[in-house]
């Protein structure tokens, strides 16, 4: 049976493995799923609530970043954005 751990879990993943990044959320995301560290329902659960928690500049990001919401290969606001949600989902 799958283990499905959760956001905050799941988020907490992606800072222990920020050597896995390379452009953008989602990207790192299906990364860390190809290397098995998610499983795909997982995946599609952190997928989900990237979608659903966009950063406060979401309006602007096709003219500024294109499908990114901040500058592609720039980690450091993604991992803002990390630790805040960690801190939201706290159980």
């Amino acid at each position: 049976m799958e283990q499905n751990r959760t956001i905050h879990e799941l988020l907490q993943l992606m800072l222990d493995n920020q050597h896995m990044f390379i452009k953008g959320l989602c990207h790192w995301a299906i990364i860390m799923y190809h290397y098995d560290i998610f499983t795909k329902n997982e995946y599609s659960l952190l997928f989900e609530f990237i979608n659903d928690n966009k950063p406060n500049n979401f309006n602007t990001r096709i003219e500024i970043h294109g499908r990114y919401y901040w500058k592609k290969g720039n980690i450091e606001p993604r991992l803002r954005w990390i630790k805040k949600y960690i801190q939201k989902t706290k159980p």
